[in-house]
């Protein structure tokens, strides 16, 4: 399950929850994020025109955060990328990006950095980032351990935008991986020359965990024939023009003089498998003939490799296993399908995470290196295996389908299962916890009480209050403080309500906002909940305002209320008659707990946690000097 919000800004500002896991609403209706090695994460995501978050979201501005629940794990943290929407089903789509794209938002200054060591080029470049770009855009480096064979980098920086440069400058020329670490809003970088290590938990098995599974080997770069080229050979040009014109050809140190007058290298066994595959590969730093055959060298040694790569979809039993790890990008695990290859560790290279449909994850695996011989030797064996399973074995492939369908039945009956069982702790919790009183007496005060004797209020059965903190976006009620600590001194249960002038949703969340700073000043006190109040005058102000208070409108601010409230660590409310319950609010709205007020009825029309059944009436008798209103709770808070 995941949790997802979105911020206003990168400094994290305004959260607002779009899509919770455990709860029915709000909802995407699609969302996967992808991790990859040296790529940026993304995150795609998309919903419906009935969303209180649909066109809200700006480009670069507004970012969004994705939690897993289970773990409480932030899964990703980026910006807002791409919009789009379409006309089918008024969906809107967000692409957004990881938090190292902030490097591209900056530039490198011209700056000689003769015999940098790579630690100190790589802080310089993340320095000069930091210069120009916003607060919440900043990096602290965390580590570099990447090294050449003199740990030293001769090539400043130029004019270029900060990306580029460590890409140009260190991970396409040195290797090693640019990794980013979040720890609160605090941002920092390494530099790694590997990362991940072999995990024996969880095994990618088929008839366990194993869905789909793909193998490629990939042969585009092997080649039989290396031309490798140094550096220019000063004074001499190929073509005449003038010396500072970069498309003139200009002669390069070659391995003519020290390989027999031959300015290649042959790797003579590929050339019998694969023939004559030429490759040209340029030094432009080396000067000396030797040392270029040398890197040509170990280089044609090192190409003979083919990197396996594997297509994966699996069922992520870490959801419903305790024990069972989940799939982390840059680490090897286990790939056990002997119909496919020998048991073999492979590392995960890019992770497709569903967020609502998380038992199912697609992998690519990848940086299994082979020979070109060990290839050849892997095809020869499997072909043979192959022949004999199908000689010995007719019922193989009906018998693999059988063992996918045995498993996909055995992950429902585990998911029914489960339920069962969490339906059975939830009725034993129910069983053994102590009976609620089947109502609960109480008032909700403003105000217009001036005169409350607490003592006598409890004294007559009452056992809460609701305490009106103010209306509007601005404005608390004068006598808040009062009746709060008034009724708190005889313990009393304290509960608050807003009244709302509101006429959009932000304005809802102000009055959310408000509310819940009155509440954070009695630390513990407001254990029922905050109730957002939609009456008559909150109809007649927005009117005046020339808004029309359609349900759509009222039930968007009363979610957008109730959804701020909540993520302030307070129970959320709506309170209303029941002429505007039916006029005023959909479905999404009456999920949550509803303060009904009904009074000359023997019991509520409609489901409530609190009913309001007695409404100005004279409070003299229970401690409430003039007319008051009486309430009764069907909930213990």
């Amino acid at each position: 399950m995941y949790l997802v919000k979105i911020y206003s800004d990168g400094n994290r500002s305004n959260p607002t929850v779009i899509h919770d896991g455990y709860y029915e609403w709000p909802k995407i209706i699609s969302g996967k994020i992808v991790h990859k090695i040296n790529e940026t994460d993304s995150f795609t995501f998309s919903l419906n025109i009935n969303h209180p978050a649909f066109n809200t979201f700006e480009p670069f501005l507004t970012h969004v955060e994705c939690f897993d629940l289970k773990t409480g794990i932030s899964m990703f943290y980026g910006r807002v990328r791409e919009l789009s929407k379409k006309m089918t089903g008024f969906e809107q789509t967000i692409v957004c990006e990881d938090v190292l794209n902030y490097l591209f938002d900056s530039f490198q200054e011209f700056e000689e950095m003769g015999n940098a060591s790579i630690d100190s080029y790589f802080r310089n470049l993340i320095a000069q980032h930091n210069k120009v770009v916003e607060p919440y855009k900043r990096f602290d480096v965390r580590l570099v351990n990447v090294t050449n064979n003199t740990d030293n980098v001769y090539r400043g920086k130029g004019w270029a935008i900060t990306a580029d440069t460590i890409k140009d400058k260190l991970v396409s020329r040195l290797g090693g991986y640019l990794i980013s670490h979040r720890e609160g809003t605090k941002m920092s970088l390494s530099y790694l020359s590997d990362i991940g290590s072999k995990q024996e938990n969880p095994t990618i098995e088929i008839a366990k965990n194993l869905m789909d599974i793909s193998k490629k080997l990939n042969p585009d770069k092997i080649f039989s024939r290396l031309i490798p080229t140094g550096a220019d050979i000063e004074g001499e040009h190929g073509e005449e023009g003038n010396e500072n014109d970069s498309d003139i050809n200009r002669p390069k140190i070659t391995i003519k003089d020290v390989n027999n007058g031959v300015p290649y290298l042959d790797d003579t066994e590929l050339i019998k498998k694969i023939g004559i595959v030429p490759h040209c590969e340029s030094w432009s730093n080396i000067n000396d003939p030797n040392i270029l055959k040398t890197k040509a060298r170990k280089m044609i040694e090192e190409q003979k490799k083919f990197i396996t790569s594997w297509s994966i979809n699996m069922a992520d039993l870490s959801f419903t296993h305790d024990d069972v790890n989940q799939i982390s990008v840059g680490n090897h695990y286990k790939i056990i399908c002997p119909q496919i290859t020998e048991n073999e560790y492979a590392r995960c290279i890019e992770k497709e995470i569903d967020i609502i449909h998380p038992q199912l994850t697609k992998l690519t695996m990848g940086d299994t290196i082979k020979s070109f011989t060990d290839v050849q030797t892997d095809r020869i064996r499997q072909e043979k295996e192959y022949r004999e399973k199908i000689n010995n074995s007719v019922g193989t492939i009906e018998s693999l389908k059988n063992q996918q369908t045995d498993f996909r039945d055995q992950l429902a009956k585990e998911k029914q299962w489960r339920e069962e069982l969490e339906k059975k702790v939830k009725e034993l919790e129910e069983q053994i916890k102590p009976p609620e009183p089947t109502e609960q007496k109480g008032t909700d005060v403003s105000e217009h009480n001036t005169s409350i004797d607490w003592a006598k209020l409890k004294a007559t059965g009452h056992t809460f209050v609701m305490v009106r903190g103010g209306y509007g976006q601005t404005t608390y009620d004068k006598l808040a403080d009062r009746h709060t600590t008034g009724a708190s001194a005889q313990g009393l249960k304290l509960g608050l309500y807003w009244f709302s002038y509101a006429k959009n949703v932000s304005e809802a969340i102000q009055e959310a906002n408000k509310a819940c700073d009155f509440a954070d000043k009695y630390k513990g006190k407001f254990i029922y909940p905050i109730a957002w109040d939609w009456e008559n005058d909150s109809e007649r102000y927005v009117i005046s305002q020339g808004v029309t208070p359609t349900k759509q409108l009222v039930s968007d601010m009363a979610i957008a209320f109730c959804n701020r409230v909540s993520e302030r660590g307070y129970k959320p409310m709506n309170y209303s008659n029941l002429d505007y319950y039916n006029k005023y609010f959909d479905d999404r709205v009456k999920k949550y707990d509803w303060w009904l007020a009904r009074p000359g009825v023997s019991q509520p029309d409609v489901p409530c946690t609190i009913w309001q059944n007695e409404l100005d009436v004279d409070g003299t008798s229970r401690g409430i000097n003039g007319n008051a209103d009486f309430d009764i709770s069907f909930k213990n808070y």
